[in-house]
């Protein structure tokens, strides 16, 4: 994304579509036009700029609110948040969150339910129950109250009479212990992805929390030979109890200087030691470790925590935390972070917003959609014609209507069926907008009048001059001679 100096502001179709491609990855339909024609033309009414502005803000975070309510969104927050863990989505249905005592009186209660049998899906009724009640997103990382299914299983099957293998009862579960309590990293989607060996013994859980909730990405300084990794696979499988040859582990592992920078200074192994008590489900007892992670400023951070629970708590507390997670959501809703890394105070202004509305997902993501960012439309400087971006502008918006019906107007020369059909278009255009001198007719016909866009005697102006300039692309090369535009008009 380049500075915003350097772009065209969206209409306001095109910036409703983009909001709702990012929100549910859907394309406008009748009652969004509707929608447009009704909301947008009180708001032209105004007479002050200021007004304009606060009313059409106003009338698109209605449209963003009532987006966030389709299963759509839910299903784009979970895609997120499997996305950041690289886990892959749940194949048992998730159901809504609700505590239904009726569906689970068989005498075990939310707090008898074993810690250890949470199943597969109460990751993505974590993160359901975040992205569609509005809660902070450092629950994600710090929830201790889950929803999971109890999986019951037939043990007679009537084969006249064949009946399901399962069924599925939704089961609150709350963790009390609050040292304990951490969101995701007590899934066992989690634990399973991020297994535990004796070699690695918690570190490889450790660096996906560092990746997930500090942006450190943990890459290994020396990767491992082949003949390391064997060995690794044996020891896990219990196939090899001896400690002997190259992956003399306990003794080497995590101690040379270049691998002590993960290890020891940025907190690799004493974040690990959480995960001491913790195999494949979690345990009911906690495991005492520290945070300890070196700033870029070059401050030392070293808390000693009493458990997972804890660690999580203190993480959300860093400001890398902050900055990492409005990077995510960044990345995932408005465009690449490099625009973050080059405009800093831009990353400020997110993670102030951020820690004033307490991480509300709903929140911060309608705060991101209403971004002077993402009601641009990129043009880099290396690429950017002046006479073909002001034309582009308007383009789009004819892009938008014409879509599968006509080649697009912006990638030049405009071709079809493997022909050159440019200048056949440009005469179109010109018809059809009734651009004097060229057109033989004196009132447009297109954009039709039930269009929500209408151009303005501006934007008119730019196609013309675009055409006269010889039709010419981003990067200023012409696709029309000067005998094509003289033999302009009248084209059908």
């Amino acid at each position: 994304m380049s500075s915003i100096s350097n772009a065209q502001l969206l209409s306001p179709m095109l910036r409703l579509r983009t909001i709702k491609m990012r929100l549910i990855a859907q394309d406008l339909n009748a009652s969004d036009y509707r929608w447009l024609e009704t909301s947008f033309s009180a708001c032209r009414n105004k007479k002050r700029n200021a007004e304009k502005d606060l009313c059409e803000q106003a009338a698109l975070t209605g449209r963003i609110r009532l987006y966030m309510k389709s299963d759509s969104f839910l299903g784009r927050g979970m895609e997120f948040a499997y996305n950041l863990l690289a886990v892959q989505p749940a194949t048992i249905p998730v159901e809504s969150i609700q505590d239904d005592s009726d569906e689970h009186s068989s005498g075990r209660s939310s707090a008898s339910f074993s810690i250890a049998r949470l199943s597969k899906d109460a990751l993505a009724n974590l993160v359901k129950g975040i992205f569609s009640t509005n809660q902070s997103w450092n629950r994600f990382f710090t929830a201790g109250e889950f929803t999971t299914y109890e999986i019951e299983y037939y043990t007679k099957f009537i084969p006249s009479q064949i009946k399901p293998f399962s069924t599925q009862k939704s089961v609150p579960v709350k963790i009390e212990n609050p040292d304990i309590a951490a969101g995701f990293m007590i899934t066992p989607r989690f634990l399973a992805r991020y297994f535990n060996n004796p070699v690695n013994e918690g570190r490889k859980r450790a660096a996906g929390i560092m990746r997930v909730a500090l942006c450190d990405s943990m890459f290994p300084a020396i990767e491992r030979g082949e003949e390391h990794k064997a060995i690794e696979v044996e020891i896990a499988l219990g196939r090899n109890q001896s400690a002997q040859g190259p992956i003399d582990g306990a003794k080497l592992h995590g101690t040379r200087r270049d691998c002590a920078q993960c290890h020891v200074y940025r907190g690799l192994d004493h974040m690990a030691w959480t995960f001491r008590s913790t195999e494949i489900a979690l345990s009911d007892h906690p495991a005492m470790g520290r945070f300890t992670y070196v700033r870029k400023n070059g401050e030392l951070v070293d808390i000693p925590v009493r458990g997972i629970g804890h660690l999580a708590r203190v993480i959300t507390k860093q400001p890398e935390f902050l900055s990492c997670q409005v990077r995510h959501f960044w990345s995932r809703y408005v465009g690449p972070v490099r625009y973050l890394d080059e405009f800093p105070e831009k990353e400020a202004d997110l993670v102030d917003t951020y820690k004033n509305i307490g991480g509300r997902v709903q929140d911060f993501i309608a705060y991101l959609m209403l971004r002077p960012e993402l009601a641009m439309v990129d043009l880099p400087k290396a690429q950017l014609d002046p006479v073909f971006a002001s034309a582009a502008r308007v383009l789009t918006n004819c892009n938008q209507c014409h879509q599968g019906i006509n080649p697009s107007f912006t990638i030049l020369p405009i071709m079809k069926d493997g022909t050159n059909v440019t200048n056949y278009f440009a005469g179109r255009i010109i018809e059809r907008l009734a651009l004097k001198p060229y057109a033989k007719v004196k009132q447009r016909s297109m954009p039709p009048e039930s269009s929500p866009w209408q151009p303005k005697d501006e934007d008119l102006a730019a196609i013309l001059t675009w055409i006269q300039a010889g039709m010419p692309d981003a990067q200023g090369v012409k696709h029309l001679n000067d005998a094509d535009i003289k033999g302009l008009g009248g084209a059908q």
